[in-house]
């Protein structure tokens, strides 16, 4: 079972996803370009500074998607 997830991304929907990883009592991170709004969505989910995700969820505007995924490849 997954027990670690990033979401890139921490508006409308990517915050949704957070809350209901949240309820299955999944370990998560909210990172977002808007430092604000990373914390807020953190806050909300109780997000923690993952190290290793086992999952990454890309939930950013598509235009930024392909430069995200690009990163996200390099660093796992």
């Amino acid at each position: 079972m997954i027990s670690k997830v990033k979401i890139i991304g921490s508006g409308l929907i990517g915050t949704s996803i957070g809350l209901a990883l949240k309820s299955a009592k999944i370990k998560l991170e909210m990172v977002d370009l808007d430092p604000n709004s990373a914390k807020l969505a953190n806050d909300l989910v109780g997000g923690v500074n993952l190290t290793e995700p086992e999952v990454v969820i890309v939930s950013a505007p598509i235009s930024n998607n392909l430069e995200l995924i690009l990163e996200s490849l390099k660093l796992y």
